[in-house]
């Protein structure tokens, strides 16, 4: 069985390049090769118009682990492809006024009701991935204007968990950030294939852990100073009693280790 569910008025766009069927996506959508694993690849591609160019993104998905399966049942309340599964995840972030990246489409292949392949496609994000933008003009910024950045970063992602959202993947190669007009950083987030909603009250406060862990363990000591990091947690956290933070910050503190244990930071 296959199905192909388009965004707004995505359908005439692509029919117009040509691609229809799920075949013509998932085959002969080509571009430039972003990554890719033996789970997924991603690819970007321009596509010329009249009124100029528009770039997107495709992600495809190749036979998923049966975690992964599990983790749609259990995060959207039935079996679904990974392509359907990120699609629900940026539709669900940009309901509740987060930024991520805007879908365009997204496409399954599946046999008695089992995924096989399935894509996601989104259109490019402003802004710039924080992870380049730390490593091209993060040390000229200033210690007064690299706090501010962190501290709206740090509210952001309170904004996240106060709606019982974890992002498992909250590195700084998963963040873009922009500036609007009176000089406020803004902030979006992709790779959305972990992310779980609905999470119960009882159970936020470790995601929060493990959310903030990993953004912590992505950001580089010759990058930021402990002081950074801890004002970064303390913001993020403020909506806390200060006994409950000062255990998050030593639970936080251990998952890092533990993390940076089996992984190496990011290079940037």
């Amino acid at each position: 069985m296959e199905r192909i569910n388009y965004a707004n008025s995505w359908q005439p766009f692509f029919e117009e390049a040509g691609l229809r069927t799920f075949d013509d996506f998932f085959q002969r959508f080509e571009g430039t090769q972003i990554n890719k694993n033996t789970k997924r690849s991603v690819v970007m591609r321009t596509f010329e118009r009249a009124g100029g160019t528009k770039t997107l993104f495709m992600k495809r998905f190749f036979n998923p682990h049966v975690k992964d399966m599990l983790f749609a049942v259990r995060n959207w309340g039935g079996l679904c492809s990974q392509g359907q599964l990120e699609w629900n995840s940026a539709n669900y972030l940009l309901e509740h006024g987060i930024a991520t990246y805007q879908p365009a489409c997204f496409g399954h292949r599946t046999l008695a009701g089992i995924e096989r392949q399935s894509f996601f496609i989104t259109e490019q994000l402003a802004g710039q991935c924080l992870m380049d933008m730390i490593r091209q003009t993060w040390r000229t910024l200033g210690g007064v204007e690299q706090n501010r950045l962190l501290g709206e970063l740090a509210m952001w992602i309170q904004g996240i968990h106060r709606l019982n959202i974890s992002l498992p993947d909250l590195y700084v190669y998963h963040l873009f950030v922009d500036k609007d007009g009176d000089g406020r950083y803004g902030f979006s987030v992709i790779d959305l294939h972990r992310m779980s909603v609905g999470i119960p009250q009882r159970r936020m406060a470790a995601c929060r852990v493990e959310n903030l862990a990993r953004l912590i363990f992505s950001m580089r000591d010759e990058y930021f100073t402990a002081s950074q990091k801890q004002m970064l947690l303390r913001t993020s956290l403020s909506d806390l009693p200060d006994e409950q933070v000062h255990k998050m910050l030593d639970a936080i503190s251990r998952r890092c280790g533990q993390i940076g244990k089996r992984r190496r930071p990011p290079a940037y």
